[in-house]
């Protein structure tokens, strides 16, 4: 698990951006599958470094957008209520990234 939560923080430049929502992919969906008790273990630097991307590194028009949120919730469920510290620091983003509204428009 510490080499994919290094790959997070390591590689952090625009062409890894596909990179960094797969790990974080990876990650939860491998926590979800161990548990609550070992996922405890890495719980605080799994969410810190999801909130580094999700609050320094997405632009308006993101791939990790989709695999951050689905990670949350995937935390979220695997944690229940013990997910509430985090809370005050994940819920702003989170509601950052649901009002945003990309520019959309048609080509052609």
């Amino acid at each position: 698990m510490g080499v994919l939560i290094q790959s997070l923080q390591q590689h952090t430049t625009k062409e890894y951006k596909q990179f960094r929502g797969q790990v974080i992919e990876a990650i939860t969906i491998m926590c979800a599958g161990v548990g609550e008790g070992p996922f405890a273990e890495v719980a605080d630097q799994v969410v810190l470094a999801m909130l580094e991307i999700q609050t320094k590194q997405l632009e308006d028009k993101d791939c990790q957008r989709l695999y951050l949120l689905s990670a949350w919730q995937r935390i979220c469920l695997l944690m229940k209520g013990n997910f509430a510290k985090y809370l005050p620091q994940v819920l702003p983003s989170i509601f950052n990234m649901a009002t945003l509204q990309p520019q959309m428009g048609v080509s052609g």
